[in-house]
């Protein structure tokens, strides 16, 4: 694939361990490369070593093709932690396009004005917003892709199952951020973040911690320049 936008918009953030930032301005073949590479490793395949390899890249191109169609600028992927367990979390970051001459900060305004769950954010010398909301999951999501195939292949030791039964009920967890600097109006992003939960104290208790976790990364956004 690829470099799929030329969206020069100038950020940085700290990734902890265990995932991984696809940069959409850049090809992104060696970074799926990179990618699948780190999904697998040090795994026992056998022989199923250059199919999973190869369905794991299908799959995220999938996904990557679909970040593309909504015009990301990254996307970030959880790998296999030492646990062997892949977290159902991903985030991904847009460009805030507005009218010319609009003002985002009176933009994330009205947001907070609209939206109960909204919440100002001190990120040093930024302006950030934080919206955050429950919808019912969507398995057709390439992300549940990806995790049902490295489940059926082999790939971790354990994974969180997908819904059997009719009264299960999972639901897509999403925090959002709209940050960027109050006297720059150029160079606004969003930051999407989703985690599939099911309704039970376990599953809340690990959204939980990676909702936790992404809100500390949100404090080391920097713009550059």
């Amino acid at each position: 694939m690829a470099t799929t936008t030329t969206d020069q918009r100038r950020y940085e953030f700290v990734l902890p361990p265990g995932w991984f930032r696809f940069d959409m301005r850049r090809p992104l073949d060696p970074q799926i490369s990179r990618y699948v590479d780190a999904l697998v490793e040090g795994r026992e395949l056998g022989d199923k070593r250059a199919l999973v390899k190869a369905n794991l890249r299908s799959a995220i191109g999938n996904q990557l093709a679909e970040a593309e169609g909504q015009e990301a600028l990254d996307l970030v992927l959880p790998t296999l932690q030492s646990t062997g367990v892949v977290s159902t979390a991903s985030f991904a970051v847009f460009p805030l396009k507005l009218p010319d001459e609009s003002d985002p900060v009176e933009f994330i305004a009205a947001i907070a004005s609209r939206d109960t769950s909204a919440t100002l954010v001190e990120v040093e010398d930024l302006v950030a917003l934080r919206t955050e909301a429950k919808k019912p999951a969507d398995f057709g999501d390439p992300q549940q892709a990806i995790d049902a195939m490295i489940n059926e292949l082999g790939v971790a030791d354990s994974i969180t199952e997908r819904p059997q039964a009719a009264d299960t009920t999972f639901s897509s967890h999403r925090v959002v951020y709209f940050i960027g600097h109050p006297e720059r109006s150029e160079g606004w992003v969003i930051f999407a973040f989703s985690v599939i939960e099911q309704d039970n104290d376990e599953f809340r208790e690990l959204s939980d911690l990676l909702i936790e976790l992404f809100d500390q990364i949100m404090l080391t956004v920097r713009f550059n320049g």
